[in-house]
């Protein structure tokens, strides 16, 4: 028995071993190419694809890149660091009704289209989508309650103009889309090593306002298996009123970190699991500084056995600081993170990258200080 419990050991101790010698480096990175509600997103996606080229890692997931034009420049200048990719298709939910929107329902007394036309006519991209969450939050409130499809189409076009959303929501002719961005995810991942049994697995029922998604790949290096999975959970947004089917914006997102661990699980088994992407939850810290968001989601990810570095390290990556971050109500929170599951948890190494600050011109033409996306990076290597 005792030779047994010391071969054993000694087994442990080399498959150990040979993961820390063979381990991959993983980076998440939210770009916030979210054209009229993240600023400066065009301006933003040079210095960014400057910055990912410099960045040496074996895998790189990210998200917030919704638009088609977006994802073919960043493929393309990335092609010859990064062998391989993997993208979902863009797929929309429809409305079921037709139109979306009753004339008198959506430009009434009192209505949202009435408060957009009264008050917010005149702006446009960023400025529009942030007067008509500011201004008519009582009339959205009052079309939720009253038609919860209408609201729905109606908050899915953002990024358009005030004349395309309206065109979309009430005409007669084709059913609107419930998903902004045309139905995009938002997702890639890039890799230096071969991506094997890539699979796109679609939360299209769990979603509102965004298509959420999970892209799988087991990246195979050094004949180790490591099954890596990228996503973008539901955001907690406060001042947007939830119209899906669960209970909450952060209900949703739960439901959706059940899903992700069922899914990858049943792929991976007992093998080695990184989930990397923008859970958009965080614990509290108070001695860091760090706030509190859908601590039930970040929950459910430790109770199923996943670790997080960035718990251990405890830095914020949606910073009051971020130049992009401009309401006043936001904390600093931890919401990016890549949670691991069969790994030795002692031999990893995080960091948060992507703080720096860079020059850009405005609309105007004048040179600003920006940082590159209103998130920061997460790193992760293993050592030997």
């Amino acid at each position: 028995m005792c030779k047994f419990m010391i071969f054993s050991l000694f087994c442990s101790f080399l498959v150990t071993q040979a993961y820390a010698n063979n381990g991959l480096t993983i980076t998440t990175w939210n770009l916030g190419l979210a054209h009229s509600y993240v600023r400066y997103a065009s301006q933003r996606i040079p210095p960014i694809i400057e910055a990912l080229k410099k960045h040496d890692t074996d895998v790189l997931c990210v998200q917030e890149v919704w638009n088609q034009e977006d994802i073919d420049i960043l493929k393309n200048s990335l092609k010859d660091i990064y062998t391989y990719n993997f993208v979902m298709p863009f797929k929309q939910k429809k409305a079921k009704q037709l139109p979306a929107c009753g004339a008198y329902r959506f430009l009434g007394p009192h209505s949202v289209g009435l408060c957009l036309l009264s008050k917010c006519r005149k702006k446009v991209g960023d400025e529009l989508t942030d007067c008509v969450l500011n201004t008519c939050g009582k009339a959205i409130d009052r079309l939720k309650k009253k038609d919860r499809i209408c609201a729905e189409a109606f908050f899915a076009q953002v990024g358009k103009s005030a004349f395309k959303g309206f065109a979309t929501v009430l005409t007669p002719l084709k059913r609107a889309g419930l998903f902004t961005y045309e139905g995009s995810n938002g997702l890639a991942i890039f890799s230096k090593y071969p991506l094997l049994d890539v699979t796109g697995f679609s939360m299209d029922n769990e979603s509102t306002l965004s298509r959420r998604s999970v892209l799988y790949a087991n990246v195979k290096k050094d004949n180790q298996n490591h099954h890596v999975a990228c996503t973008h959970l539901s955001a907690n947004l406060a001042n947007v009123p939830y119209t899906g089917l669960f209970e909450s914006w952060v209900d949703e997102s739960y439901h959706q970190a059940q899903l992700m661990t069922a899914m990858v699980e049943e792929k991976a088994g007992t093998e080695p699991i990184f989930l990397a992407g923008d859970f958009n939850c965080s614990f509290e810290d108070l001695a860091a500084g760090i706030a509190p968001e859908a601590t039930k989601t970040c929950g459910h990810f430790i109770s199923e056995g996943y670790f997080s570095k960035m718990l251990e390290q405890a830095e914020c990556t949606f910073c009051e600081s971020n130049t992009l971050v401009l309401d006043a109500w936001e904390k600093d929170k931890m919401i990016d993170h890549i949670f691991v599951k069969n790994v030795d948890t002692s031999k990893l190494a995080t960091q948060v990258i992507m703080k720096e600050p860079v020059t850009i011109k405005n609309e105007a033409g004048v040179d600003i200080l920006s940082n590159l996306s209103d998130h920061f990076g997460v790193h992760l290597e293993s050592f030997k």
